[in-house]
């Protein structure tokens, strides 16, 4: 006998109003010490539209991550509310995390991507996929970050400190140091890797504090690269770094894809 199946008297709700469960690379730590890694996005609406053409928030890019995560987020397990507090105490690692995933739930996994090649200058388009970029995860929550310096950090007392160890920026260190970014991205990376640093070293916590950016700025050049690939390749999260060639000359670049203009149909991009 034919099956007929029963008549659904109430419309079922769309995918993308359920939201998009995701799993985050680091997970937020409640003050309990508590970790929370599962969290549920849905796809941008007028809302957001309307937090990322905010002339105010545009004039710091870490609080407007700040608050389109707050407004997009629709739960974190666990946590009872999600606000601008939590969002900003999120590691960076899982806010572009959940920006990349926000992009494709929104517009897809395709991104027209926009790039200038370094060696001959030739501008030329290409389709990215979002959907190859890995992201890795940490089992035992935030990392901490070891770095063993070439050259070190030599105090007044002519005291050598070579080795350095480094927490995650959070999107409250986004938050900080946006202006200073903007200004200068070198002073700004020295701002941002002032907050982030736990130890150098035998160096005392109060002399650490006190020097603050100046550490950075006395390093040499090979010893800062070292410190920016460790906290790159080292730490959870997308690495949205890769390698393109120029249709042109050839040349094969390495390219960052930037997130500060992220929510279009068209992402433009430039060589790392």
């Amino acid at each position: 006998m034919q099956q007929i199946a029963p008549i659904e008297t109430e419309t079922a709700r769309p995918v993308a109003r359920m939201g998009h469960e995701v799993t985050l690379p680091v997970g937020f730590t409640d003050e309990d010490g508590t970790r929370h890694v599962k969290a549920r996005i849905r796809k941008l609406t007028g809302n957001e539209e309307a937090i990322l053409a905010d002339p105010r928030l545009r004039q710091n890019t870490g609080k407007l991550v700040t608050e389109l995560l707050a407004s997009a987020i629709r739960e974190i397990d666990g946590v009872e509310k999600v606000g601008p507090k939590v969002t900003a105490a999120l590691t960076s690692a899982d806010r572009n995390y959940l920006l990349l995933e926000l992009r494709k739930i929104t517009f897809g996994a395709e991104l027209e991507a926009r790039y200038v090649c370094p060696a001959c200058s030739e501008r030329f388009e290409a389709v990215e996929d979002l959907g190859l970029f890995e992201c890795r995860t940490s089992e035992d929550g935030e990392p901490v970050v070891e770095v063993d310096l070439e050259d070190g950090y030599e105090d007044r007392d002519g005291e050598l400190h070579l080795r350095a160890l480094f927490r995650l920026p959070t999107g409250e260190d986004e938050e900080k140091v946006s202006a200073a970014m903007k200004q200068n991205p070198s002073r700004g990376v020295n701002l941002l890797l002032s907050r982030c640093l736990n130890s150098l070293g035998s160096l005392p916590e109060n002399k650490l504090k006190g020097l603050g950016a100046r550490i950075f700025s006395d390093l040499t050049m090979s010893d800062r690269s070292l410190i920016e690939r460790a906290m790159r390749s080292d730490a959870p999260g997308v690495d949205l770094r890769h390698q393109v060639d120029c249709l042109a000359c050839g040349h094969d670049f390495e390219v960052n894809l930037d997130m500060t203009n992220f929510f279009s149909q068209r992402q433009r991009t430039s060589a790392a």
